[in-house]
């Protein structure tokens, strides 16, 4: 008992990110295919939500890492405030976070997106590392509206919406409607 004790809080070490406590690439891995497929067979739109924190080696030059650690700190809890029990939020590593919406509209992923941004800029007025303005740049992808067929084209999908939204300005939420 003891020992499948042990086993089980290893492995929600392993699928752990330390600082912000989201999921991490491994547990990624290991829920994506399956969330995949799920959305397949029930006719089901899967989101996907990709942040990059705009700024983040600026703040970690200027100010040190314990105010990036911060700031991702931050970004973690108003992910994991603004998700459902049903959604997986991961931080990608460095300052990329990933959230998947199983069963959410794009419009819907859009409007999660958009409330992370909001309350990440209200707060971040508040810790010394808001003197720098970071701000993030988010791209959102749904499976069916994207026409993706597996988990690889969401997320590429997904990066490529993230990208146009920093090559036009940073700061903003981008996805397929809309064209910055």
């Amino acid at each position: 008992r003891a020992i499948q004790r042990s086993t089980q809080q290893l492995r929600q070490i392993a699928m752990q990110d330390p600082l912000t406590g989201l999921g991490n690439r491994r547990f990624l891995d290991d829920q994506f295919e399956a969330l995949i497929e799920s959305a397949r067979a029930a006719e089901a739109e899967l989101s996907c939500v990709l942040i990059d924190l705009d700024r983040f080696k600026e703040v970690n030059d200027t100010l040190g890492h314990l105010a990036g650690d911060e700031l991702l700190t931050l970004l973690g809890e108003l992910i994991r405030a603004c998700v459902g029990p049903q959604d997986i939020a991961v931080r990608l590593g460095g300052d990329e976070f990933l959230i998947l919406l199983p069963g959410a509209e794009a419009d819907q992923a859009q409007q999660l997106a958009q409330r992370v941004r909001c309350l990440f800029r209200q707060q971040v007025r508040t810790i010394p590392a808001g003197q720098l303005e970071p701000d993030l740049s988010i791209g959102v992808a749904a499976m069916r509206r994207d026409g993706c067929a597996t988990g690889c084209d969401l997320l590429a999908q997904a990066d490529q919406y993230l990208y146009r939204a920093k090559r036009s300005g940073r700061g903003q939420v981008v996805a397929a409607s809309e064209k910055p």
